[in-house]
């Protein structure tokens, strides 16, 4: 028997998920109202949800079946080690925010974003977020390296 992988526990959820949607359609779609006694359309309101629910479970059964016969992937299974250790010796000297922007960026730019504002923006301000959130309200001391002489916590 093949062994549970996440997209096999995440195909059972949304199956899940595509059953309860299903039967919470007649609690949920509006009746058409009549003319005279008859509906204004063949077509009820409710046809499309169905069909939505409907294709999502088919969708995570075949994506269920998949999980099963495909074994696991994992593309950073051989890289894991050595990125643990190039980070960790740029980490502690730079400290987070100059890190964490460096990295933002490069990986960016190997993604594929060739925008320079747009990597500028996104490297600056998720880091600046993530640092805000676990320093202010996490109280979560991170490393600031070379700009540990700046007032930082706001």
């Amino acid at each position: 028997m093949a062994r549970m992988n996440v997209q096999t526990y995440i195909a059972l959820g949304l199956l899940v998920i595509s059953i309860a949607f299903y039967l919470s359609i007649p609690y949920q779609v509006a009746k058409p109202k009549l003319l005279f006694g008859r509906a204004v359309m063949d077509m009820g309101p409710d046809l499309f949800p169905r069909i939505a629910a409907i294709r999502l479970a088919a969708a995570s059964v075949l994506a269920f079946i998949q999980g099963l016969v495909a074994p696991e992937k994992n593309p950073f299974k051989d890289i894991i080690p050595r990125a643990r250790r190039d980070i960790a010796i740029a980490f502690e000297p730079l400290g987070f925010i100059i890190a964490s922007i460096c990295f933002t960026a490069g990986l960016s730019v190997y993604l594929g974003n060739r925008n320079i504002v747009m990597v500028t923006i996104l490297s600056v301000g998720v880091t600046s977020a993530v640092f805000l959130v676990f320093t202010n309200l996490l109280h979560i001391a991170l490393p600031e390296g070379v700009l540990s002489d700046f007032n930082l916590y706001l």
